[in-house]
């Protein structure tokens, strides 16, 4: 995962995780003290006005309770930013949010080891933001799988992982030497592959 800021839905995500952050915390409040939401009047104000279908609808709330005022500026509703399944994976994918994945040897003569980590995208994204979004996990999916494909794109074997971090071992000795492709998915479909040569 590149750690360069760019405008969109990691922007979005962010404001998402501030606004219920404080959300929550003014309802975990037993005297509902509101100097935090008081504090953070402005960004509340922004976000409201933001008109985000994640967060502006609550940070309009919140700017209310922290003035003790109604909001007088309209939030529309938000159809510009609904889309399908695919539309919000494509912005996800151009955030780059993949799994880590390294592979070795490479070049290979029969076994490899693939080490893999999803738990960057586990500690990216929460399973109420990925439904929120309409990205579902995939039926049947325990922690992910590793598929190795042919280089013309052929389905070879799959490997089913069950954890979200580690390293398996692929014997590869019955591949014929070629070019081949090493690719990780983990169960909402996040994926990150590698080319290797089998000698």
């Amino acid at each position: 995962m590149k750690n360069q800021y760019k405008p969109g839905l990691s922007f979005e995500i962010q404001h998402y995780c501030d606004v219920y952050d404080m959300y929550l915390t003014a309802l975990q409040d037993s005297m509902f003290n509101t100097t935090l939401l008081e504090q953070n009047q402005e960004f509340l104000r922004q976000a409201a006005l933001n008109a985000s279908p994640l967060y502006s609808g609550k940070a309009q709330t919140l700017y209310e309770l922290a003035t003790d005022s109604v909001f007088v500026e309209y939030t529309p509703l938000p159809t510009d930013e609904m889309g399908t399944k695919s539309m919000v994976q494509q912005s996800i994918d151009e955030d780059i949010i993949e799994p880590e994945l390294k592979v070795y040897p490479n070049p290979t003569n029969g076994l490899l080891y693939v080490e893999y980590d999803f738990t960057t995208i586990n500690d990216t994204y929460d399973e109420f933001l990925l439904e929120l979004m309409g990205i579902d996990t995939e039926p049947n999916c325990k922690q992910g799988k590793i598929s190795i494909y042919s280089n013309d794109g052929q389905l070879i074997k799959t490997v089913s992982l069950n954890k979200t971090k580690g390293m398996e071992s692929i014997n590869m000795q019955d591949c014929k030497p070629a070019h081949y492709v090493i690719e990780i998915t983990d169960c909402y479909g996040f994926s990150n592959s590698v080319k290797i040569v089998k000698q």
